[in-house]
C-alpha cells in the first residue's frame, strides 16, 4: 500500500511539473511560430477591429493584389527565403512597407500603396520572415528581421535608378525599422515612419499577460526557450539603436490602440537621437492610423515626405 501511495505521488508530481511546462510550450508556438493570417478583403470581419473599414480594405486589398509588379527572392543570412514586391512606377524614390505581426503587407499598406503609387512614389512591399511568401516557421520580432530589412535596403541601393529611400513600419515592423535604424549605411535612406512598434518584445509580452497564472513561470520559460531555440534574446529592445540613428522619423500612434501601449512609441520617440515627431491619431485602433486618421495624417505624411525625400524647404523638425 505504501509503494503505491508513492508511486501516486511521484505521478502527481509529474502532472504538476509537466502540465505548465506543456501550456507554456504551446504559448511559446502560439506566439513565434508562423500562424495563418486574417485576409482582409474575404474574412467576416464584423468583430474586429477592421469592420468600419471592411469594404475600402475589401477594395483596396483587391486592387492592390492585381497591380503588376516584379517579385523579388533574397536570401537572409541564416539561408530564409525572402520574399518582396517591387512596383516600381517609373520613380526613382521608393517607399519600403514593413508589416506587422500576425498580418501581411496587403492587409497593412493596401490603401497606402495606392496613394502613394498615385503620388508618383516606387513601392517595395515585403513579407517579414515566417509571413506571407517568405519562408521561416518562427518570427523573431525585430531581433534577426533586422537583418532582413538592411538586406532590402541593400538591394535597393544597388539599383543605380533609385535615388531616395524612405521605410515605413507598422507594429513589429516598426519594431524592426527601430532596430535596424543605427545599422542603416546608404544615404539613399532619408526617412523612416514607425507606426505603433513597441521597444522590447518581452516588455510587450510582460503587458498582455498581466492576469496570466503564474505569470513570471510562464515569461521565464518563453525567454529562455527563444533564448536556446531561437537564439535571440527577446529582452533586447531597440531604444539604443533608435539613440544613434541618425535618420529623421516620423513616430504615428492611435489613441485607441489597445494592442500596443502608446507609452512604447512615447519612450522610442523620447530616446531617438535623430530629426523626429510624433503625431497621435485620433479614433484610431492598432495599425489604423492610415485609415482612420484619412486627410489629416495624409497630409502629415506628405509633409514628412516632402521635407526629406522631396526635398521641400521648411522648417526643421525637434530635435
Amino acid at each position: 500500500m505504501g509503494f503505491e501511495i508513492v508511486i501516486w505521488i511521484l505521478i502527481g508530481l509529474g502532472i504538476f511539473f509537466a502540465l505548465p511546462s506543456t501550456i507554456y510550450t504551446a504559448m511559446f508556438f502560439g506566439v513565434f511560430h508562423r500562424r495563418k493570417t486574417l485576409m482582409l478583403e474575404k474574412d467576416d470581419l464584423k468583430n474586429t477591429q477592421y469592420f468600419p473599414y471592411a469594404d475600402k480594405l475589401r477594395t483596396d486589398i483587391l486592387y492592390a493584389k492585381g497591380l503588376p509588379c516584379e517579385m523579388i527572392c533574397l536570401k537572409a543570412q541564416d539561408g530564409v527565403a525572402l520574399t518582396g514586391r517591387y512596383y516600381a512606377n517609373g520613380s526613382n524614390k521608393v517607399i519600403v512597407f514593413v508589416h506587422g505581426y500576425q498580418s501581411n503587407a496587403f492587409n497593412n499598406f493596401s490603401t497606402a500603396l495606392k496613394d502613394f503609387l498615385e503620388k508618383g512614389y516606387g513601392v517595395l512591399l515585403i513579407d517579414q520572415r515566417a509571413h506571407g511568401e517568405s519562408g521561416g516557421k518562427f518570427t523573431t520580432f525585430g531581433n534577426r528581421e533586422k537583418e532582413d530589412l538592411l538586406l532590402w535596403i541593400d538591394y535597393l541601393d544597388k539599383r543605380a535608378e533609385i535615388k531616395k529611400i524612405a521605410v515605413y513600419g507598422i507594429s513589429m515592423g516598426a519594431t524592426t525599422v527601430g532596430f535596424a535604424s543605427e545599422h542603416i549605411k546608404t544615404e539613399k535612406v532619408k526617412a523612416l515612419i514607425m507606426e505603433a512598434g513597441f521597444t522590447c518584445v518581452y516588455e510587450h509580452i510582460v503587458r498582455s499577460v498581466k492576469l496570466l497564472f503564474m505569470k513570471q513561470a510562464a515569461l521565464n520559460y518563453i525567454y529562455l526557450t527563444a533564448k536556446i531555440f531561437l537564439k535571440v534574446d527577446i529582452k533586447n529592445s531597440n531604444e539604443s539603436a533608435l539613440k544613434n540613428n541618425k535618420i529623421p522619423v516620423l513616430f504615428l500612434h492611435g489613441d485607441t490602440d489597445k494592442e500596443v501601449d502608446i507609452e512604447f512609441t512615447q519612450t522610442a520617440y523620447a530616446v531617438c537621437g535623430a530629426e523626429k515627431k510624433a503625431v497621435t491619431v485620433k479614433g484610431a485602433g492598432h495599425t489604423l492610423c492610415y485609415l482612420a486618421g484619412g486627410e489629416f495624417i495624409r497630409n502629415e505624411i506628405d509633409e514628412f515626405l516632402d521635407k526629406y525625400i522631396n526635398n521641400y524647404k521648411g522648417e526643421s523638425y525637434v530635435l
